[in-house]
């Protein structure tokens, strides 16, 4: 299902009304193909505009590597997954140029790495219907497996407010990768 996010007056929040759907059945074409197809739909609809759209973190993938630049992907982080630096300049010698940089490691590394470096601030965002104060570090990186060249911002927040019962010990709350480079953290998270 795809909707359009709307802001209607008599509410104090915004809310998606459905445009299109597709039947998604098993064994048959990926849910992430059908989620792409849809997005592209709309896009081409209306190309004058840039589509940003937002799903879980089932909703990321291969199938996303040459999605158009006037769309962007924001969706969950897995937990899982490994994030590299950005390739190193070319070095002028023979030989494949490499394609990544250092590993950094799952989010949880990249969480530890920004509270030595001192990176987290502090800020407010509008999630869930309420505002919130809440920790945010972000960095530009190559999520390699899932965009392989493509450049994405990963963006963790964290707040007092534990996400599973015995606490929260990954050092974060929510990991959000993003194909968009240019809007703030704040916006991602509230989307």
């Amino acid at each position: 299902m795809a909707g359009i996010i709307v802001q209607l007056p008599f509410l104090s929040r915004p809310v998606c009304l459905p445009v299109l759907a597709r039947l998604w059945r098993p064994r048959h074409t990926g849910k992430i193909a059908h989620a792409r197809a849809l997005a592209e739909l709309i896009a081409a609809r209306y190309p004058d505009r840039t589509m940003h759209v937002v799903g879980d973190a089932a909703y990321v993938g291969e199938r996303l590597r040459d999605v158009d630049d006037r769309i962007t992907w924001t969706s969950r982080l897995k937990v899982t997954s490994v994030l590299h630096e950005l390739p190193p300049p070319r070095t002028g010698r023979s030989g494949r140029p490499r394609t990544r940089g250092a590993r950094l490691g799952a989010p949880a590394d990249v969480a530890a790495l920004a509270r030595t470096t001192n990176t987290w601030r502090a800020t407010q965002v509008r999630r869930y219907g309420r505002t919130d104060t809440v920790q945010i570090t972000e960095r530009v990186r190559l999520w390699y497996g899932s965009f392989r060249s493509r450049t994405v911002r990963v963006i963790l927040v964290y707040d007092d407010k534990p996400r599973t019962r015995d606490g929260d010990d990954r050092g974060y709350g929510l990991p959000l990768v993003t194909t968009d480079l240019t809007s703030s953290a704040e916006d991602l998270v509230a989307r």
